[in-house]
Formats: structure tokens, sequence, C-alpha cells
């Protein structure tokens, strides 16, 4: 059960894969939409509305214009800022690792495998994550939304980890919870791993070259 020819390179989402986020989004969107009169939210409702960065995830909470037409960037703007506030003050409350990722990742490593995160949120918040969870020493790099020239699924966001790494697409493998992360290896030709127990539904992963139910069982298809 491993892919065709040598994997050198994993390239792993953070949200939804390696860490279960969903708590301390939902404790901050709250907080920054409560001016809005929209939430408050629990985790399972913000996994839908988590992938696409910070802005976009205000930005669907809000929905149209709420202070009225063309008022909508300036909602956005300004949510965004309370969000960030607050989230940056209670990243790792609530956040954890999946079952099994240290050791997996360990194991990984050992095997002398490159790895890396590439996530849509920012980079800051990525590496503070990982750092107060002990899983920033597993990673060669972490990019965030803000580091490559556009985000996910744009190959733009891949060709940048890749060429950081020094690696190609046929040599590498993309780990991820949603759709975002599959079409992202696709953009590239990367093969890609999709989880179920992230923040998508399984029916949207089928795009994915293998599907796994828990974080230890990508090990098999990388050589020892």
């Amino acid at each position: 059960m491993q892919f065709t020819g040598r994997t050198k390179n994993i390239i792993f989402d953070l949200d939804g894969t390696l860490v279960d986020t969903a708590q301390d989004l939902a404790n901050a969107l709250s907080h920054a939409v409560s001016p809005y009169e929209r939430g408050p939210y629990g985790p399972e409702e913000i996994k839908p509305l988590v992938g696409e960065g910070l802005e976009r995830l205000i930005a669907k909470s809000l929905g149209p214009g709420v202070l009225g037409p063309g008022a909508m960037e300036m909602d956005v703007q300004k949510a965004l800022h309370r969000f960030v506030a607050f989230y940056e003050a209670h990243l790792t409350d609530n956040t954890h690792p999946y079952e099994g990722v240290a050791d997996t990742l360990r194991e990984l490593k050992d095997r002398g495998l490159l790895l890396a995160v590439l996530s849509n949120k920012r980079t800051s918040m990525c590496r503070s994550i990982l750092e107060a969870l002990g899983l920033l020493g597993f990673f060669r790099m972490v990019a965030g939304g803000d580091a490559p020239p556009e985000k996910k699924p744009s190959p733009l966001a891949a060709l940048y980890v890749l060429e950081a790494l020094g690696a190609v697409p046929a040599e590498s493998v993309m780990v991820g919870d949603s759709d975002i992360d599959i079409q992202t290896a696709e953009a590239v030709g990367m093969k890609s791993i999709a989880v179920t127990y992230g923040f998508r539904p399984r029916e949207v992963l089928s795009g994915a070259d293998h599907i796994v139910e828990g974080f230890p069982e990508i090990l098999p298809f990388f050589e020892k």
C-alpha cells in the first residue's frame, strides 16, 4: 500500500488534519462578529466555514453587508481585527493534536521524509500553534496563507512549498482533510491522502488518491 515511486516529501494541512482547532476558532469568530448580531458559533458550526483564510471565514459569517450596501468590506476588516486580537491570545486554549499525530510525524521524519505544513491560516499563527503543542520541530518549513503568492487551492501555494524544499511534485504527497487540499495536490501533479476525522464530510474527499480514518494510517504509504 505505497505510492508508485519513491516519496521524499509530505505536505500537511494544519486545521482538521494535524490539530483540532475548531473550538478556539469558534470562540474567536463568535467574539469577532458579536457586534453584528451574528453567532455564537460552536465547533461543529464553524467547520464548514474554515479553509479559505481568515477574511473568507469572516465574510462567510457576516453574509451580505450588515451595515447596509457597500459596507461589507468595512465590516469584514473590523471583524477581522477583532478576530485576530482575540484568537492570538487564545490560540491553544482548547486546540490539541489529533490522536497519533506526534508519534506518526516522528516515525515519518525518522524514515527520512521531509515534512512541511501548508495552511491558509496566517504563518505566524500556524507556527505558534505548532510550537505550543510541541510539533514545530518536525517540519522543515511552515507556510501559511500569507506566504505564497496565492492561497490553496492555487498551484502557486504548493509550488511555493515544493521550491523551498527543493522538491518535485512526483516525489511529494499532500495530506489534508478537505477538497481544497485535494485540489491543491491535483493542481501540481502531487498525490493526495485525505483524512476523514477533520472538518469536511467524507463525501467531498472522493477525489483523493487514498482516504484514511486516522492519522497513523498514513504510515504504510511511505517506505521505511
